[in-house]
């Protein structure tokens, strides 16, 4: 799907059964959605670890930005959302920790490690030069939620999640009534939990498939 059919199904929810044809066409729908659809993207993304919206990166060191607490500054990287964890190579990325199962489960916290396995405290600021991570880690790297704008490149029941937010949040715009709201925010609550569920039932196949092969070949 498309963003303006993501934005068509959460109206069809509303009971509006004339689509736009744009987000940028000349309708109250269309405002509306406009207004809403990158927060509610954006916050529906910064929800979760998906596997497919996680990234790493080396983070690049701030020169010249000294700091009373922390030893070096960071920027923040470029359409990050949230980051994860933040390692390095003398603490290599824990895989339990973004464990899709585990999360959902909410067995584990996202635990910060560093050198010799002790936590990684760090604050995230804003400088002269923007957003900036600030920690006592060298060389550091992290794992974060990159902001994906593309809808072809997310799951399908990350679209059907997303339409279904959006229907709960553009409700009382749409309509004018809060009536049927706490209806479609239960409806959005499983569409979220079908896609999250989906994601670790895939990454928990995905270890299976991969043990099944480091077996075999010892």
């Amino acid at each position: 799907m498309l963003d303006v059919d993501i934005c068509n199904q959460a109206l069809y929810r509303l009971g509006v059964v004339n689509p736009i044809t744009s987000l940028d066409e000349d309708s109250t729908e269309a405002a509306i959605l406009r207004s809403h659809y990158a927060p509610s993207r954006d916050a529906l993304l910064s929800a979760f670890p998906w596997p497919w919206a996680r990234r790493v990166v080396a983070l690049a060191r701030l020169a010249g930005e000294d700091h009373p607490v922390w030893r070096y500054a960071y920027a923040y990287p470029p359409l990050c959302l949230r980051i994860l964890e933040l390692f390095n190579a003398y603490a290599p990325e824990r895989v339990d920790v973004l464990d899709c199962q585990a999360f959902l489960a909410d067995e584990v916290r996202l635990t910060r490690q560093g050198e010799q396995g002790l936590p990684v405290n760090y604050e995230i600021t804003s400088g002269t030069l923007g957003k900036r991570i600030l920690t006592n880690l060298a060389d550091a790297r992290c794992t974060y939620i990159h902001r994906i704008e593309d809808p072809l490149l997310w799951s399908s029941l990350f679209q059907q999640a997303l339409a279904a937010r959006l229907a709960s949040d553009v409700c009382l715009p749409v309509t004018g009534s809060d009536s049927r709201l706490g209806n479609l925010q239960e409806l959005a609550q499983r569409a979220y939990y079908a896609a999250i569920g989906a994601e670790a039932s895939e990454t928990r196949e995905s270890r299976r498939r991969r043990n099944r092969y480091v077996k075999a070949r010892r």
